[in-house]
């Protein structure tokens, strides 16, 4: 689906807005939608397209992880609900909740079963199946795996469906969709935000929130400030159609074992340290019929280059998965970059450091999933409404109260 080009040449665009949003992918358009709603005046600023960063070069599961903490567990189960109550009304976003099947090795089995047992202290449908019930859930499973989870709730969306949805919503209640315009620069009067410097003028404001994905720490040079926020690498390879080939989102428990390692990565003065690239399989099928199939991770800087040997890591462990994936062709493949935190939680709220600085950023693969809920409590935040969730844990200033 092609992005929604909504661009506002200066001669149109409001001199004066609440908040300026930096970033039209799933974020910054989510946020718009959420804080428009408040009847609050606001701009998106894209330098390129809508969707032209993660949003559109990524997998698209909206769920959450076994081995998760409390409070990130929460935070995904608020996630999920949102999307819930956002489809409900039938608002089309390819939003698909038929669960997912989680595959671990021989040895994670008990641990994997222990992590359904805390699933299902917090409400959460989850069960165990056997060989023989796997088979009649996801047929195409190697006969090999003996056992694996299945969570229900969990499922996909388009994300580009999302943008172009949030961004009309925010539309037609006023908001300004503006893209191939960057942010230029961010004036500053007695330490606080005064306005929006960009390419297409000067826009006054007391407010800019940063959704800037992966660019975010970009942002923050124009005025001085270090965003704990860095590019990580990740691929993706897209089969021929297949419909029904898979009946769920397919994972190994490898892959929340890769976001772990690189929590533990550790951070210089130029940001994270080189670690060896992590890479495990996540299958999802498309409406299309397609199959995405990932995943890896590594610090590459801004290269969004496709690495021909981290594909063929992916598709060999894909295919230990699902054998028939060996036989069906390969027609892309892409590499996107997800805005990474050393702790593995966006930055979400006002930073004490600039007066007028918001973040919503750092989402890491969890972008899709967090959008409506990152929305919600940065509207909830900026209008002084009780939040959904306890947002502290989600300071932008927790790196620096730490001394990380």
């Amino acid at each position: 689906m092609e992005d929604m080009e909504l661009p506002m040449p200066i001669t149109t665009l409001a001199m004066s807005k609440d908040v300026v949003i930096i970033g039209g992918g799933i974020i910054g358009t989510a946020c718009a939608d959420a804080l428009s709603g408040e009847g609050m005046q606001v701009v998106v600023l894209e330098r390129l397209g809508l969707a032209a960063g993660a949003s559109s070069a990524c997998q698209s599961g909206v769920g959450f992880g076994v081995s998760m903490d409390d409070y990130t567990l929460r935070l995904h189960l608020a996630a999920v609900a949102a999307y819930q109550n956002f489809t409900a009304d039938g608002t089309e976003v390819d939003y698909l909740h038929h669960g997912a099947i989680v595959v671990g090795e021989p040895e994670q089995e008990t641990e994997l079963k222990a992590g359904l047992q805390r699933l299902r202290e917090m409400a959460v449908n989850c069960e165990w199946l056997d060989q023989a019930a796997l088979r009649e859930a996801e047929p195409a499973l190697s006969p090999e795996i003996k056992g694996a989870a299945l969570i229900a709730g969990m499922g996909q969306v388009s994300p580009m469906r999302v943008v172009n949805e949030m961004a009309r919503r925010a539309s037609e209640r006023g908001a300004q969709i503006c893209t191939n315009t960057e942010l230029t620069g961010i004036e500053l009067t007695d330490g606080k935000v005064t306005a929006a410097l960009t390419s297409a003028g000067r826009i006054a404001t007391e407010t800019i929130l940063v959704a800037a994905g992966a660019w975010s720490s970009r942002i923050g040079q124009l005025i001085g400030l270090r965003v704990p926020v860095w590019p990580l690498k990740g691929h993706v390879l897209v089969t021929e159609p297949v419909p029904g080939k898979l009946r769920h989102f397919v994972s190994e428990t490898g892959y929340e074992a890769t976001v772990q390692a690189m929590q533990a990565v550790e951070i210089g003065e130029e940001g994270p340290k080189p670690v060896l690239p992590q890479v495990a399989a996540v299958l999802q099928n498309l409406p299309s019929g397609q199959i995405l199939v990932g995943s890896s991770r590594e610090f590459a800087g801004f290269d969004r280059e496709v690495n021909r040997e981290r594909l063929g890591q992916i598709a060999k462990r894909a295919g230990r998965l699902v054998p028939d994936l060996r036989r069906l062709r390969i027609i892309r493949t892409y590499a996107g970059l997800r805005p990474w935190t050393p702790d593995g939680l966006p930055l979400i709220g006002r930073t004490r450091q600039t007066d007028g600085i918001v973040f919503a950023t750092g989402h890491g693969g969890d972008g899709n999933t967090l959008a409506l809920i990152t929305a919600r409590l940065v509207a909830q935040l900026l209008t002084g409404q009780p939040t959904t969730i306890d947002t502290e844990p989600l300071s932008p200033d927790r790196f620096i109260m730490t001394g990380s």
